[in-house]
């Protein structure tokens, strides 16, 4: 795997959350990562600090 061009926060997680959010990554088969990524998206669009994405058709 190639190196990336993002910045690595580091994010403190109690033990239930972080056990919680390596299933949800199991059930659908995406990385913790990529959970967390669409997580924050989502609270930044919600407080308009990102455009809402566009829909699909």
């Amino acid at each position: 795997m190639g190196r990336t061009v993002r910045t690595q926060v580091a994010l403190y997680l109690d033990d239930d959350r972080v056990e919680a959010l390596r299933r949800l990554a199991e059930k659908s088969g995406r990385t913790q990562q990529d959970l967390l990524r669409e997580a924050l998206d989502t609270l930044l669009v919600q407080h308009k600090m990102l455009p809402a994405p566009k829909r699909r058709k």
